[in-house]
């Protein structure tokens, strides 16, 4: 929930920043 106010309060955020966040996701999800 943390990082979704953080998205939000950043109207806007680089791509680059958002890949990484996907990443992360996917990681956590294969690990």
């Amino acid at each position: 929930m943390g990082k979704m106010k953080v998205f939000r309060r950043r109207k806007g955020f680089s791509l680059i920043e958002l890949v990484v966040a996907l990443s992360i996701l996917t990681i956590g999800l294969l690990g």
